[in-house]
């Protein structure tokens, strides 16, 4: 049976279809690799705090604005949700992947089809290495 490798096609297979072709198509209900969960664990994170993490800073510069100048607060409170945010963002892409240990996505081209896979050694996102 034949695994789909993500870098030799740019449009992701359906599982309707990859079955016809005796393709496996990896599930969001299937357990991941052991040595890919650190790397989803630290999508999480990022995801958490793009979405709450403006907010909750918000809120305790709102808070914090009591004793120091509203508008220096604020811009201080968005002035960190933006490093953060980047330091996540800079954690995720130098993921060592999990066969050769060089950084998983940090070197490709950005576009919307998103390829998954190490530059070096071709395994694909969440494959077993």
């Amino acid at each position: 049976m034949l695994t789909r490798r993500c870098c030799r096609t740019n449009f992701p297979l359906r599982s309707k279809f990859a079955a016809e072709r005796g393709v496996r198509v990896f599930s969001m209900f299937k357990r991941i690799p052991k040595q890919w969960s650190e790397y989803r664990r630290r999508n999480w994170i990022a995801l958490a705090y793009l979405i709450f993490g403006l907010p909750l800073n918000f809120a305790i510069a709102a808070i914090l604005s009591n004793f120091i100048s509203s508008a220096i607060v604020a811009v201080l409170a968005f002035l960190l949700w933006v490093f953060f945010l980047g330091r996540f963002a800079f954690k995720i892409t130098r993921f060592p992947c999990p066969r050769c240990s060089l950084p998983f996505i940090a070197n490709q081209n950005v576009s919307f089809v998103k390829k998954r896979c190490c530059n070096n050694c071709g395994l694909g996102l969440y494959e077993k290495p």
